[in-house]
């Protein structure tokens, strides 16, 4: 899942750096699937560029669940810093389900 965001920040929408991502936590979804949570951090200079990345995730090749976005805006009008919890679900190797 990190580098599939971190494709997607940098040669979809452009980011100029690089997010940093970080895993909260996975549990169990059923008996046979893996939840995968992730928040992503990252500065966008215009409002486009986020509806860039969540459409990519929205319409991307993986299956992901948005369950919280953050906007904060710095003073002086500085980019706008976003924050998104991300959950991707996976379907369990035989030998692990």
């Amino acid at each position: 899942i990190r580098s599939y965001l971190e494709t997607i920040a940098r040669d979809k929408v452009g980011l100029k750096n690089t997010p940093i991502i970080s895993e909260v936590g996975s549990d169990q979804f059923d008996s046979r699937y893996l939840n995968t949570t992730v928040r992503i951090t990252f500065d966008v200079s215009s409002p486009e560029q986020l509806v860039k990345f969540l459409r990519e995730i929205e319409e991307g090749d993986q299956a992901l669940i948005i369950s919280e976005i953050e906007l904060n805006r710095g003073r002086r009008r500085k980019p706008l810093e976003v924050k998104i919890k991300v959950h991707s679900i996976t379907q369990k190797a035989p030998s692990e389900a």
